[in-house]
């Protein structure tokens, strides 16, 4: 009521909580106009999606880091590919808004990140790569790649020219020569 016009359901994984759809309603009931978001790994989201949708989310950010089976197994410990793959599907399905965050990772899935800009932009999808934060939980051989980095490899097929930031999103925007627009999250550049 005091001005708040955005909430991002986030976690661990919010689509593991029983009743998250009532949850939604609730919020969705109070105030209907505001921008109702969940970021997921969407695992569960080809079960999910029509009744979140139902409730009255509007908006979801899926962590889609490879387009390979074996990758994705090992980088989540489970195999999940297909199943987000169909939880993508299925939320643009509904007629939900989709972002998809990719952490490219030296040695696992950084010789993907074309493929996965593709795969994004051919399903009018928006990107955002995300440099890999380290931290204390993270296993310390795993490396992730600079912004810079990952623009050098998006230069390496298009023409890219910057865009600047969109109000207060972390992601500094970038368009390609084909019109496309995708995101960089570097909190090592920006804090």
């Amino acid at each position: 009521d005091s001005g708040v016009n955005k909430v991002r359901i986030t976690g661990g994984e919010p689509l593991l909580r029983e009743g998250l759809d009532g949850f939604i309603k609730m919020i969705h009931d109070y105030k209907p106009d505001i921008d109702l978001a969940i970021t997921t790994n969407g695992y569960l989201l080809p079960s999910t999606a029509q009744k979140l949708k139902d409730a009255g989310l509007k908006r979801l950010n899926i962590s889609l880091d490879t387009l390979k089976p074996a990758v994705a197994s090992y980088i989540a410990q489970k195999n999940v590919l297909g199943r987000v793959l169909e939880g993508i599907d299925k939320a643009l399905e509904v007629g939900l808004g989709v972002k998809i965050n990719m952490v490219p990772l030296k040695g696992i899935n950084d010789n993907e990140i074309l493929d996965v800009l593709e795969y994004c932009r051919d399903r009018d999808i928006r990107i955002r790569f995300i440099e890999y934060m380290e931290n204390a939980h993270a296993d310390d051989k795993i490396q992730g790649m600079f912004g810079k980095e990952i623009l050098e490899v998006v230069k390496q097929r298009y023409e890219i020219k910057k865009i600047g930031r969109t109000g207060a999103s972390p992601s500094f925007n970038y368009e390609l020569d084909n019109g496309y627009i995708f995101g960089l999250i570097d909190p090592h550049k920006h804090d």
